[in-house]
């Protein structure tokens, strides 16, 4: 009797895709037993190792030796929560240990999965890939050798889902040299396991440098760099201790970053060279800065983002400031520190670039001014100190300083809507202080003759003087206060006054500051009031949408009733607008009617200082 055994060869959809069974038990990529049907891959085979057939984690290592493999493609794709590592040992010195051939992605890493090459060749590139390397979002490629990768990280893949895919350097050296030039990474790590717990990465070039997610530099690792282009990176930068030098050689370059920067206590950014070095924070979104470690020497810090950016840290620049556009949002734990080198850049003329929040300037001395680009609510109402000797930190608010004190000692009155809290320090500080204005914002400068700068005193607000004036009355300028060379220990509160009380409101403002609406329903006409000071004047203006010609009648009247002012308009088709002059008005609330239709419009009332 003969048997017959019958055997069932199952063919992979895929043409010569070949996958990883671990039947041999030793995690060694030359056992056959490792591989579905017990055959080895060949170099025309489409390997894939994921968790089809084995379930867990696992490790595969390439053979020790001078000993090569070939494949057409390799992906690596655990399954969730599963990781799978193929190894090129320390032990492979065969040049090239690992080859894909492509065509495609000769290299495919997926979430979770990591390509480890750890070759111990005395020299040459262990791995080949001629196609393409594609780490996706999750997966991670690992430099761990000292030989080359530049053909390796010159095929990264660009492709959307590959922002985030890792490629980490963990060169067993104190220093090597990385390729970054004209490179394009996902996200880039930086470790120094491999070294021994302290290692230094140098890179040079003249082409930009691209990371489209994240930068971190590990614990005990630095980074040197020399180039003359830009740094993107489109993430956040993660700095552990260690340092960032930024240029170390004549080159400048511009680090700009998209997203946060995280810097760790014993964290160093600096530069040693002659280059001028800058960070630059220009993301789409609010930029958050945690700098707990240090910034040193020539290295500027500029904000040209459309929201600007967030201390979250306190933090201490040494040469730089720059305030192009985004406002740098800072606060009493949160200091913004400029050192006594360090200069500021803003232009007085915009509000696109300012600081909200208090601000402080070190080691003042001499006759140089300094600017300090401070503002509120998207509006810059900067103030300058002059011949200056001492600390100073200086915020702008936008609220009312006779909440801080009522009265006023040699001056008639001063601003309701605004002041300046500044506090000095070091060996005997003393200053000049120029206050802005910028109205309408300002509340109406009228008359600088008699535009004063005032400084609370003991309850009292007093004149602390008008030694010169810039700019034009009802638009934007300045005053400067008298030599003042006795800054308390504590906080001291100025803010704009005026010393005549038929100039320089401040505001004699109305309010509320808004139009107020109504329909008549019988003409289907809405009527609006807009109220607003203006330079010389003081004016209500009427917006009034009408369907037909007509006449209207408004009268204005005072809490008793008393009829203020009579208004007789004819309005047209369409949008009207009319302004009713109320200087001679007393200050009190004030109510608006129309009265010549049958629905008697009432309009809120409006507050008149």
């Amino acid at each position: 009797m003969i048997s017959v055994i019958y055997f069932t060869i199952l063919i992979d959809p895929l043409h010569g895709q070949v996958k990883w069974d671990g039947g041999g038990g030793d995690g060694q990529w030359q056992t056959a037993a490792n591989w579905v049907g017990d055959v080895l891959p060949k170099p025309t085979d489409n390997v894939v190792l994921d968790n089809t057939l084995v379930t867990n984690t696992y490790t595969i290592s390439i053979p020790p030796g001078n000993n090569s493999i070939s494949v057409k493609t390799l992906t690596i794709s655990p399954a969730d929560g599963k990781t799978i590592e193929l190894r090129i040992p320390a032990s492979s010195t065969a040049v090239p240990a690992f080859t894909a051939t492509g065509p495609g992605y000769g290299l495919t890493i997926n979430n979770g999965g990591i390509f480890r090459n750890a070759s111990g060749a005395s020299s040459g590139a262990p791995v080949a890939i001629t196609d393409s390397i594609r780490i996706n979002n999750g997966g991670r490629y690992i430099h761990n050798t000292s030989r080359s990768h530049a053909t390796n990280v010159a095929v990264l893949s660009k492709a959307p889902g590959t922002e985030s895919g890792i490629f980490e350097f963990d060169i067993p050296a104190a220093s090597s040299t990385i390729s970054l030039s004209d490179r394009v990474f996902g996200s880039l790590l930086l470790s120094s396991t491999a070294a021994g717990g302290t290692t230094n990465y140098t890179g040079s070039g003249t082409n930009p440098v691209l990371v489209r997610s994240d930068l971190q530099t590990a614990q005990g690792t630095s980074l040197s760099l020399n180039f003359s282009d830009t740094f993107l990176i489109k993430g956040n930068l993660f700095q552990n201790n260690g340092a960032i030098n930024l240029g170390n050689s004549s080159r400048s370059l511009v680090m700009a970053i998209q997203g946060n920067i995280q810097q760790m206590q014993g964290g160093l950014i600096t530069e040693t060279g002659t280059g001028l070095q800058e960070i630059l924070l220009n993301g789409s979104s609010n930029q958050g800065l945690q700098l707990q470690g240090t910034i040193a020497n020539s290295v500027s810090l500029k904000i040209n983002g459309a929201k600007g950016a967030s201390l979250l840290s306190p933090v201490s620049l040494p040469f730089k400031l720059e305030l192009t556009k985004g406002i740098l949002f800072t606060s009493g734990t949160n200091l913004l520190t400029l050192q006594a080198a360090c200069t500021v850049q803003a232009d007085s003329l915009s509000s696109l670039g300012f600081v909200c929040g208090p601000m402080r300037k070190e080691g003042m001395s001499g006759a140089v001014p300094f600017l300090f680009p401070v503002g509120k609510d998207n509006n810059m109402r900067w103030l300058l100190i002059k011949n200056a000797t001492g600390n100073f930190t200086v915020e702008y608010q936008k609220s009312n300083p006779q909440q801080l004190g009522s009265s006023c000692s040699g001056i008639d009155h001063i601003s309701r809507l605004e002041y300046w809290s500044v506090s000095a320090d070091g060996p005997l500080p003393k200053a000049n202080l120029e206050l802005s204005f910028n109205d309408p914002n300002s509340g109406g400068v009228t008359d600088l003759a008699s535009l004063r700068t005032s400084r609370l005193g003991v309850g009292s607000w007093v004149d602390a003087g008008n030694i010169a004036v810039t700019g034009t009355a009802g638009s934007r300028g300045s005053v400067t206060s008298n030599f003042i060379d006795s800054f308390g220990s504590g906080t001291n509160y100025f803010t704009l006054a005026s010393s005549a009380s038929g100039s320089n409101p401040l505001p004699i403002a109305l309010q509320p500051s808004r139009s107020v609406k109504q329909t008549d329903k019988a003409t289907n006409e809405s009527l609006s009031i807009k109220l607003f000071p203006t330079v010389a004047r003081e004016l209500i203006t009427l917006l009034i949408k009408a369907g037909k010609s007509r006449s209207l009648h408004f009268i204005i009247v005072d809490l008793q009733g008393h009829i203020m002012e009579e208004v007789r308009i004819l309005i047209q088709p369409g949008n009207n607008e009319f302004r009713v002059l109320i200087n001679g008005f007393p200050a009190g609330w004030y109510h608006i009617f129309e009265v010549s239709s049958s629905s008697h419009f009432q309009y809120f009332p409006f507050l008149k200082f």
